[in-house]
């Protein structure tokens, strides 16, 4: 394999993991929350608990090893590492991005943002914007309506998601 094609290929990884962020999020954590998304509305619940914002490492781990299993079997030893090495940098990013948007201040504009979607999902529109590094899926599958204060917002609006977005940081 020519340095290209694993660039590619780890490029795929993190498109699949950037779809699978949102499907978890949308599909499983938010339908299933007695079960599956148990872990997931102790999170919308308490937010300060900051254990929460992480998942579990067994389960991150088990993710893993499904996925390369899957990559390896399906795409041989180059091509599945490549793949898989796209999707654990995509899982790391989400990590940290999930981590520091309800626990850092933000510095720099994509940060910010990502922050404002990601509050406003928690305070003020539950069922829509379940990207968390990225709102391109929410985009794509009609999961993005106008933040609150805009025309047209449901749910909360104008102060409530102001405040949304200061919630949780350091002082």
């Amino acid at each position: 394999m020519n340095a290209s094609s694993i660039f590619l290929l780890f490029l795929a990884g993190l498109a699949w993991w950037s779809l699978l962020e949102y499907l978890l999020h949308r599909f499983v954590f938010h339908h299933f929350p007695r079960t599956l998304g148990k872990r997931h509305l102790a999170h919308h619940a308490s937010l300060e608990e900051r254990r929460l914002a992480l998942a579990p490492l067994p389960s991150a781990l088990g993710g893993s090893a499904i996925h390369a299993l899957a990559f390896l079997g399906l795409f041989g030893t180059g091509p599945g590492l490549s793949l898989l090495a796209g999707l654990v940098a995509g899982y790391l990013a989400y990590e940290w991005v999930h981590y520091a948007t309800h626990y850092r201040v933000p510095r720099g504009r994509i940060l910010k943002a990502l922050r404002r979607h990601h509050m406003i999902h928690h305070h003020a529109q539950f069922h829509a914007r379940y990207g968390v590094t990225s709102p391109l899926w929410d985009w794509v599958f009609r999961s993005l309506p106008p933040a609150p204060g805009q025309a047209g917002a449901p749910g909360r609006g104008g102060p409530a998601a102001a405040r949304a977005e200061r919630k949780h940081l350091p002082s």
